[in-house]
């Protein structure tokens, strides 16, 4: 009799076992999408700001330009 509850314990671990392993294969595909979803999302904000970065180099390359407008057109507005 003992042999035999021995066998069954052993069947049961075993098959916990293999559950376990189900289990973390589940775990797994899971977190697979998650660091998708996170890599996806970490490229869209370094996207936003490049563009940002981008749009604010060409705001301060206008204001140079009109600067230097106004200061070429205070000269010759002087020399009026």
């Amino acid at each position: 009799m003992r042999k035999k509850r021995d066998q069954e314990k052993r069947r049961e671990e075993k098959m916990d076992a293999k559950e376990r392993s189900k289990e973390r294969k589940k775990t797994v595909e899971e977190n697979r999408g998650k660091v998708d979803k996170k890599a996806a999302a970490m490229n869209m904000l370094k996207a936003r700001r490049e563009e940002k970065r981008e749009r604010g180099m060409y705001v301060c390359v206008c204001v140079r330009i009109m600067t230097e407008a106004i200061c070429s057109f205070q000269s010759f507005c002087s020399l009026l």
